[in-house]
């Protein structure tokens, strides 16, 4: 019987370490794949992912924007995996565990601009936009986040 109880431990750890290192790649796809394409005047293609927006609210001293969305698709989902990272480590920590429930309920935000974002353009009769691999990345990562925190709960 314990020996059978360790064999479940030991796939329980694999499993975590393997959902871990998939959210660190859907993390990382998000951040440097384009999200969406911009085509203006049906001649000119743009496509955007997270850091270029960033970077160009910036420099444009767009500040507001960019604080919104750096803490909204950045800082929130790294601090998620951060405390998914350490629910894995320290599984009996209660604070961790609602620090971890509390980032989870926000990350949607970052698919709510998105959204926006795609219909706004949608709207304009001179563009035509279309969602890209960093989007899918970002949808997948929000996802298993949310399974992983009804998995500890």
């Amino acid at each position: 019987m314990l020996i059978m109880i360790e064999n479940i431990m030991k796939i329980k750890r694999i499993l975590i370490y393997t959902y871990l290192s998939i959210q660190l790649v859907l993390f990382i796809g998000f951040l440097y794949f384009p999200l969406f394409s911009v085509e203006n005047f049906f001649f000119f293609t743009q496509k955007k992912n997270i850091i270029n927006i960033l970077t160009a609210l910036y420099i444009n001293k767009e500040l507001f924007l960019f604080l919104v969305l750096a803490i909204s698709t950045v800082i929130i989902p790294s601090l998620k995996f951060l405390f998914s990272i350490l629910v894995f480590i320290k599984p009996h920590t209660i604070v961790i565990k609602k620090f971890l429930y509390f980032f989870t309920k926000w990350s949607m935000l970052d698919l709510l601009l998105i959204a926006i974002a795609v219909t706004i353009f949608k709207l304009s009769f001179f563009t035509e936009m279309k969602v890209e691999l960093g989007s899918y990345f970002l949808c997948g990562f929000v996802i298993l986040s949310i399974f992983f925190q009804e998995l500890i709960d």
